[in-house]
């Protein structure tokens, strides 16, 4: 039985909450997952590479905030009956958005590759074509289209692109409707302009 001070019971130390666990083990395996599946993502990639990281980084921030927020409160302090004042009460909400962010980004980042993974792993709706044209940099190939924003462009893998393709030629896409949601690379096929 706890000790009782003053005549009163006291409760026990509380243990770590269920949350903050479960956030723990999503944390710990997340470098395990990247390096793991990093290879094998390569076959299923989606079309926009950053197609996962702002929806999971959200999902992220929540498990993680809410973790803080169950770690911090498992002590609570004494309050008088009319409440902790403002001060505190904004910081109980901030203190673990703000503690959530970078743990949230660094699992959005480790998380991508198996993502990207788990989309491409189940087909809904039908393929469909896209094309784009080879432009060989010194430091990568890389696929871009006049109908893209200016700014997008799909870099290719050296075992993914033909020896010695020439810049101009054509690349035909093989897009999918992936089980997230988002169109993933099924194929890519070239086509040399002599």
């Amino acid at each position: 039985m706890a000790p009782k001070p003053f005549g009163k019971p006291v409760r026990a130390p509380h243990r770590i909450p269920v949350i903050a666990w479960l956030a723990f083990v999503v944390l710990l395996a997340a470098p395990i997952v990247f390096f793991a599946l990093s290879v094998p993502a390569r076959a299923r990639r989606p079309f926009n590479s950053g197609a996962f990281f702002w929806p999971s980084a959200t999902l992220f921030g929540i498990l993680f905030a809410f973790a803080w927020r169950a770690w911090i409160e498992r002590h609570p302090k004494p309050v008088g009956p009319e409440g902790p004042p403002w001060y505190v009460r904004a910081g109980r909400l901030l203190v673990p958005l703000v503690l959530a962010a970078p743990f949230a980004l660094a699992g959005a980042f480790l998380y991508d590759p198996a993502l990207g993974l788990l989309n491409g792993t189940l087909s809904l709706g039908d393929p469909r074509t896209a094309h784009a044209l080879v432009e060989v940099r010194p430091e990568a190939t890389v696929l871009r289209s006049p109908y893209w924003p200016h700014e997008f462009q799909i870099e290719i893998y050296k075992t993914e692109a033909p020896p010695g393709i020439p810049s101009g030629s054509l690349a035909r896409l093989t897009l999918t409707r992936g089980l997230l949601g988002a169109l993933w690379i099924q194929r890519i096929d070239y086509e040399e302009f002599r």
